[in-house]
C-alpha cells in the first residue's frame, strides 16, 4: 500500500513540474514584445518591399497575420498612410495595381512591430485597360483620346470626381472633351459601364503588373520628354499640349528661334555649336514651360547621331539586325555610317541579303569583310547606290564573326 501511495505522489510531482515547465511557452504576457510569426511573408531585399502575392481583380486580398502575444495586441493594416483594416485577418477587394501594405502589431503597453510587403492585382481579360501614351497630357477644352482594350464597354469616364460622357467609343479608343473650366492638376481616371460598374483606369506597366493611368491637365504648355537631340543649326520639334502658347525657348542663356508652332508641337532651330544645353522656356503668361513636369530639359546638339548603343556579340549565326528596318529613313547622300566594334575577327556593313552596302559584293570571298583586331570602326559613306541597295534588299544589318558591337552612329 505504501508503494502505491509513493508512486502516486511521484506521478503528481512529475505532472506538476511538467505543467510549470510548459506554462511560459503556452502563455505570453501582456508586457512581452510583439512578434509576427508568419513564415509565408518574404524578407525584404535591399530596402525593397517583397511581393507577398499576385491576384486577379476578381479575388479579394485575403491573408491572416499570426502575432504574439495574441491576446494582448491590435493588428492594423495600412496602404500608404491610410488604414484599411483592423484584426488578424484581412479580406479586401482591390482594383488592379500594385499596393504596398504595412501591417502594424501593437501591444496594450504600446510596443510595436511591423512588416511591409506588396500585393499585385491583375486586370482580368474582359476589363477595360488603357495604354500609356502622350495623350496623358491635356488642356482644358481640348479634344483628347485614351487608347486601350475593351474600351467599348465604357459609357462614362471620370477625371477625378468630374463625370464625362465620351464623344466617341470604340474597342481600342475613347474620344472625349476636357471641360473648359478644368483646374490644372493630375487626375486619376475611372471608367464606368452601362450597368454602373466602375473600373479604375490602369495600364500594363510590365510583367503583369498594373499602374494607375492618370491625366495631367494644364492650360499652359506641357512638353512630352525631358531629353532632346538635334544637329547643329537643324530643326528640332517638341511635342505636347497648348504648344501654341509657347512664347520663348532658351538653350542656356541664348534665345532659340521658333520656326513653326501649333497646338501640339513647336519647332526651333538648334544652336550651331555642338554641346549639351539646358533647355527652358516661358509661356505667354510668363509662367515656366514644363518638360515632363520639370522646368527644364536637356538638349544635346551634335553632328553625330547615336543610332544604337549597347553590347551585341556578332557571330556567323547572329548578325546584328536591331536597326534593319529603321536605318534607311535616317540616311541621305553623304551620310557617314560608323559601327564601333572590338574583338578578333571580321565584319561588314551589309544589306539584309548579306551584301556589302558599298561594293555590292556578296559571299564569303566577294563581300569584302574588314579584319577586326581590338578596337575597330567599320565605316561607310552613303551614296545613291547605297540607298538603293539597302531599300531593295530588305534593310541594313551588320555581319561577321568574333567581335562585339557597342555603337552605331551617323553624321
Amino acid at each position: 500500500m505504501k508503494k502505491i501511495v509513493y508512486i502516486l505522489m511521484a506521478l503528481l510531482l512529475v505532472a506538476n513540474v511538467s505543467c510549470r515547465k510548459q506554462e511560459p511557452f503556452a502563455t505570453a504576457e501582456a508586457g512581452d514584445s510583439p512578434r509576427i510569426l508568419n513564415t509565408d511573408i518574404p524578407e525584404s531585399s535591399g530596402g525593397v518591399a517583397p511581393r507577398l502575392l499576385s491576384i486577379d481583380r476578381t479575388s479579394n486580398f485575403n491573408f491572416t497575420i499570426i502575432a504574439t502575444p495574441v491576446q494582448h495586441v491590435t493588428v492594423r493594416w495600412f496602404i500608404g498612410d491610410k488604414q484599411v483594416a483592423e484584426g488578424t485577418t484581412i479580406d479586401l477587394p482591390l482594383d488592379p495595381g500594385v499596393y504596398t501594405f504595412k501591417v502594424v502589431v501593437t501591444t496594450v503597453q504600446g510596443k510595436e512591430t511591423s512588416r511591409t510587403f506588396t500585393v499585385g492585382v491583375r486586370a482580368v481579360a474582359t476589363d477595360p485597360v488603357a495604354t500609356l501614351g502622350s495623350a496623358r497630357m491635356m488642356g482644358p477644352g481640348s479634344v483628347a483620346s485614351i487608347s486601350g482594350t475593351n474600351l467599348d464597354q465604357v459609357a462614362k469616364l471620370y477625371l477625378g470626381e468630374t463625370e464625362l460622357t465620351p464623344d466617341a467609343v470604340a474597342a481600342d479608343k475613347i474620344d472625349f472633351t476636357v471641360p473648359v473650366g478644368m483646374a490644372a492638376g493630375t487626375y486619376g481616371v475611372y471608367f464606368e459601364d452601362a450597368q454602373g460598374a466602375r473600373y479604375k483606369a490602369v495600364y500594363d506597366s510590365g510583367q503583369g503588373d498594373y499602374s494607375d493611368y492618370t491625366i495631367q491637365v494644364s492650360a499652359n504648355p506641357l512638353i512630352s520628354g525631358s531629353s532632346f537631340r538635334g544637329k547643329p543649326g537643324a530643326a528640332v520639334t517638341l511635342n505636347g499640349v497648348n504648344m501654341e502658347k509657347v512664347a520663348t525657348l532658351n538653350a542656356g542663356d541664348a534665345a532659340l528661334v521658333i520656326t513653326a508652332q501649333n497646338a501640339t508641337s513647336v519647332t526651333f532651330t538648334a544652336p550651331s555649336v555642338d554641346g549639351t544645353y539646358v533647355l527652358s522656356g516661358k509661356a505667354e503668361d510668363g509662367s515656366a514651360i514644363l518638360f515632363d513636369g520639370q522646368e527644364s530639359a536637356t538638349l544635346v546638339v551634335s553632328s553625330v547621331e547615336i543610332v544604337w548603343t549597347g553590347s551585341f556579340d556578332v557571330t556567323w549565326d547572329t548578325a546584328f539586325e536591331e536597326i534593319k528596318t529603321t536605318m534607311l529613313a535616317k540616311l541621305s547622300i553623304g551620310t557617314i555610317i560608323r559601327a564601333y566594334v572590338s574583338g578578333e575577327g571580321q565584319g561588314c556593313l551589309c544589306t539584309a541579303w548579306w551584301t556589302n552596302i558599298i561594293t555590292g559584293g556578296s559571299g564569303d570571298q566577294g563581300r569584302g569583310d574588314t579584319p577586326i583586331h581590338g578596337d575597330t570602326v567599320l565605316t561607310a559613306t552613303v551614296t545613291q547606290d547605297v540607298l538603293d541597295r539597302i531599300s531593295s534588299q530588305d534593310g541594313f544589318i551588320i555581319v561577321g564573326n568574333g567581335y562585339t558591337l557597342t555603337k552605331v552612329t551617323i553624321e
